[in-house]
């Protein structure tokens, strides 16, 4: 049976380690409470992270019911244009950390600051099954491109 390693701060949850999938940071303890605090949040633990990346990384934030962070999960790496994200890796993870939302965000290396039409139809089947089949739910989806970054929540795409 494969073991999976969930990083939160600098404390190791799971059985095997790895840096995969590690986070590098300490993580703020903070509660959620908009949209916009979401996305100044997401940025400041993940823009540093996607900055220099030449491929395209996925992310899962994990959220308890005040919408405090329980852990950050690299969900894949992709290429220079996409990332395949399996839903089901995001599923356990959400269940693992007993997760009830989620952020999820990503880059664009090329500094396409535009949901792509993948993204969005992504972003759409994330978030029918997340709701529908584990009742998670996704708070926002973030894109990250250089130093910008725009939310799905923010601009009427995620409803």
């Amino acid at each position: 049976m494969k073991e999976t390693t969930y990083y939160i701060a600098e404390k190791v949850v799971g059985f095997k380690t790895t840096r995969r999938h590690r986070y590098p940071g300490p993580v703020p303890e903070e509660a959620i409470k908009s949209p916009e605090q979401a996305k100044e949040l997401v940025k400041t633990l993940m823009a540093p992270m996607f900055k220099d990346a030449p491929y395209e990384e996925f992310w899962s934030i994990a959220l308890n019911s005040a919408h405090a962070i329980l852990g950050i999960y690299k969900v894949s790496n992709g290429t220079v244009d996409q990332a395949s994200v399996s839903l089901r890796k995001v599923i356990k993870f959400l269940l693992d950390m007993n997760a009830v939302a989620t952020i999820v965000c990503h880059q664009h290396p090329g500094g396409n600051l535009e949901f792509s039409r993948q993204d969005r139809q992504l972003t759409a089947d994330m978030k029918d099954m997340l709701e529908k089949a584990v009742d998670i739910k996704l708070i926002d989806h973030l894109l990250f491109a250089g130093d910008r970054s725009v939310s799905m929540q923010e601009i009427g795409l995620l409803p």
